[in-house]
């Protein structure tokens, strides 16, 4: 399945060697199984984030010993776009049926009232397995929601916010996120 620009350069991308890999032990169980008894335990982490490539060679490595640890969270799958297949983990109880499922629910840095907005928000997502994050921390500040009508809008909310934060504590420690730089701009 190597592309033409591939053969004809004798050069292989990611996903080129990811796929030759899976085709290698396809055609070629002995070196199949070399990998298999130098690998005997494999671990996987970002589980949700990999691709149909990676997934099958993972499946291949992992028959013969069934020494296989996965760590991922389906709510947390961000690249759908470069090629990661949800499925992979959200099917990963039926794919490894001998597999023992531990759930990690509990958060050690946020407040119960982060966690339920969270939660409230995640709840949405269709295709998922359900979780009850929890904490021991409890109480925390209230959650405020500003839409504005544009950019500069919300800056302008974002730097109020700011000021009064630092009227009311002038030590706060403050910190603005955003999915992209270009979003800093107005804020700036």
């Amino acid at each position: 399945n190597v592309s033409s620009e591939a053969h004809r350069t004798g050069s292989l991308d990611f996903d080129d060697l990811l796929n030759e890999a899976v085709r290698l032990f396809e055609q070629a169980p002995d070196v199949l199984a070399t990998y298999q008894e130098k690998w005997r335990y494999l671990h996987v982490d970002e589980y949700q984030d990999t691709n149909r490539a990676q997934y099958l060679w993972i499946r291949q490595l992992a028959a013969r010993h069934h020494n296989l640890a996965v760590v991922g969270d389906g709510d947390q799958s961000i690249y759908s776009w470069r090629g990661a297949d949800l499925r992979n983990i959200l099917d990963f109880e039926t794919d490894f049926p001998e597999a023992a499922t531990v759930r990690l629910e509990q958060n050690y840095r946020s407040t119960q009232v982060i966690l339920d907005a969270a939660s409230a928000v995640i709840r949405q997502n269709r295709n998922r397995k359900d979780k009850r994050l929890w904490t021991d921390r409890q109480g925390g500040s209230r959650i405020v929601s500003y839409r504005g009508n544009d950019e500069l809008e919300e800056a302008d909310f974002i730097v109020r916010t700011i000021k009064q934060a630092r009227a009311e504590s002038g030590d706060s420690t403050i910190a603005v996120l955003y999915r992209i730089n270009a979003q800093s701009r107005a804020i700036e």
